[in-house]
């Protein structure tokens, strides 16, 4: 076809060629710098800085979980390794980027660096030197490494079951079980005030939680393991981090001490443990544990099992998303295979988004706390409080006391001049080193929504049954018989298992925030709270509870009824004041 219509036709395609050409360098354009973006983002956190792998350590096989945490943007090792330049940078007095001489010496031992709760991991912090290659100097790689191995893994378990509710941790039940049926029978719970009134040792008519001890048999304290609480202990002590730079020796050998089957080579007489684990033995598919078989012997060494640690493939991965204190954190499962029934390790996620753990039968819902770890310049109040004999330093017994879950053969590490004693300098510094390390720690706990029997019947939650809370005990436990039988058995207190996550150490917060109710001082200042009430009532108030009774009250009795204008039969110390 020719002519002007022809060139027409013509013109017409080559005008809509040219838009198409121009839309498609436009979607280049717009799509281009969000790819980017993503890219720069995902290799900025890196998988590296964000996941924690763990490893249950299951009859049949190891199962291994991931779980991948954001802490306010950032994953935990990348916080780590942030709060190592920072300190490097503190410690470099000269500026010049190595630590030599002087600045040596300042360098926190592995004891500082450990934090509460945890263990180091093997490499440079267990040599107790960050000069690895003895040069002299320390350079920001040598301190970097030497941080990252004394501080071990991120993650943390906590297998102790603790409490929900307040008096949680006194087993009363078991105190009151006499026949250790694991029921409360109609006679046990009428006699239950009586035995209880025995147990108040200093006689000030009030049964606190410290004056009921556990139940012993034998002489030896009893706790109960065939409950969901002791079942769940036992079953999260298999649980073990892993942590991906400095791979546990000790976890090493036990994966092939558990899993290591008797096998017999072609020349060998008799079946033998050769040291090594095969996919099998490993409950793993062969492609998965052959790029880590180096020499091809479908057998891991140690070697090749250290190797293979530092990046194993996980059924699951649990996200984990913080914020700020003032945010729920978020929680998202991703399956990677797809647990049998039976496997004694499961993780379920309900309609509503709960996410729940069952670990050989025993149910947790999974729960990640808002709270962080917060350094205070009250915290430090806890060394007056310890320094029981108040000669202004801690002993070895005193500062076990203080900081519950430290070692206490670790004492001569916190004691940095040796002379076996530890001085609010030495403390400080030690203290200020822990919190800041849990800042970058998460930490996994047991908790217990059952009923306490001693929260029931302590109306007043004042951690102490009075005459009337006695009085009242049977008629307030038997409100908790389900089944109107009469009795009270231990399921019938059952309120479910919690597995909570939590950046910090709990237990490290509770100890720093403790404060004696006396007023403490330390260099002539004042560091606790004005006590209220003339001092004669403070030196009667035995159990520092902030009320005499007639028993405690040493004066005449009609002294006592004129103060106790009220009437209730103990005197505040409001009225103490008058």
């Amino acid at each position: 076809m020719t002519g002007p219509h022809c060139l027409q036709v013509d013109q017409f395609y080559k005008t809509i060629g040219r838009l198409f050409s121009a839309l498609l360098c436009f979607a280049a354009v717009m799509i281009f710098p969000a790819t980017h973006v993503f890219a720069e983002e995902t290799a900025a956190s890196g998988p590296d800085h964000e996941t924690l792998d763990l490893i249950y350590l299951a009859p049949r096989a190891p199962i291994f979980v991931r779980f991948r945490v954001r802490s306010e943007g950032q994953g935990f090792f990348t916080q780590r390794e942030a709060y190592s330049a920072k300190l490097f940078d503190e410690l470099d007095a000269s500026g010049d980027g190595v630590l030599k001489e002087e600045e040596l010496e300042k360098i926190p031992p592995v004891g500082h660096l450990v934090p509460v709760g945890g263990q180091n991991t093997a490499g440079a912090g267990n040599s107790g030197s960050a000069d690895s290659d003895a040069d002299g100097q320390v350079t920001r790689e040598e301190f970097n490494a030497y941080l990252l191995a004394a501080t071990g893994s991120p993650f943390q378990i906590n297998s102790e079951v603790q409490s929900l509710s307040p008096g949680q941790s006194v087993n009363l039940f078991d105190r009151l079980d006499r026949d250790h049926d694991n029921r409360l029978s109609d006679d046990e719970l009428t006699q239950a005030a009586r035995r209880l009134r025995l147990m108040d040792f200093n006689l000030d008519e009030q049964i606190t939680a410290g004056e009921i001890p556990l139940p012993t048999v034998f002489g030896v304290a009893q706790q109960s393991a065939d409950t969901p609480e002791g079942q769940a202990a036992a079953s999260l002590s298999l649980l073990k981090p892993i942590h991906r730079n400095h791979v546990d020796d000790a976890l090493i050998r036990r994966l092939i001490q558990l899993y290591d089957k008797l096998s017999r080579g072609p020349t060998a007489r008799r079946f033998v443990k050769d040291g090594r684990l095969s996919a099998k033995e490993l409950g793993l598919a062969a492609e998965i544990v052959s790029p880590f078989d180096h020499n091809q012997d479908k057998l891991l060494d140690q070697q090749e099992l250290r190797d293979f640690l530092a990046n194993p493939q996980p059924i699951i991965e649990i996200q984990i998303q913080f914020g700020d204190e003032s945010t729920t954190p978020v929680i998202k499962t991703v399956v990677n295979a797809e647990s049998p029934p039976t496997a004694p390790l499961q993780f379920v996620t309900h309609e509503n988004g709960d996410v729940f753990v069952r670990l050989n039968n025993v149910e947790f819902k999974l729960v990640a706390s808002p709270k962080r770890p917060e350094v205070r310049a009250k915290q430090y109040r806890t060394f007056v409080r310890s320094d029981n004999d108040k000669n202004e330093y801690l002993d070895e017994n005193e500062f076990g006391s203080a900081i519950r879950r430290f070692d206490r053969n670790q004492f001569q590490l916190v004691d940095t001049d040796g002379d076996g004693m530890i001085v609010q300098e030495e403390y400080t510094s030690f203290v200020t080193q822990q919190l800041e390390l849990q800042k970058h720690v998460l930490n996994l706990n047991l908790a217990s929504k059952s009923a306490s029997l001693f929260s029931v019947v302590d109306t007043t939650a004042d951690n102490q049954l009075d005459a009337k809370e006695l009085a009242e005990l049977k008629s307030k436990i038997l409100a908790l018989d389900r089944n109107g039988d009469g009795n009270i058995d231990r399921d019938e207190l059952s309120g479910g298992l919690e597995m909570i996550l939590a950046r910090g150490d709990a237990n490290l917060q509770q100890m720093r925030n403790r404060v004696s109710p006396t007023q403490a001082t330390w260099g002539g200042v004042s560091r606790g709270r004005v006590v209220t009430g003339d001092r004669w009532f403070h030196k009667m108030d035995r159990n520092r509870d902030r009320r005499l009774t007639k028993r405690e009250f040493l004066g005449p009795l009609d002294v006592f009824k004129k103060l106790d204008t009220d009437g209730n039969g103990w005197l505040d110390t409001t009225e103490a004041d008058k």
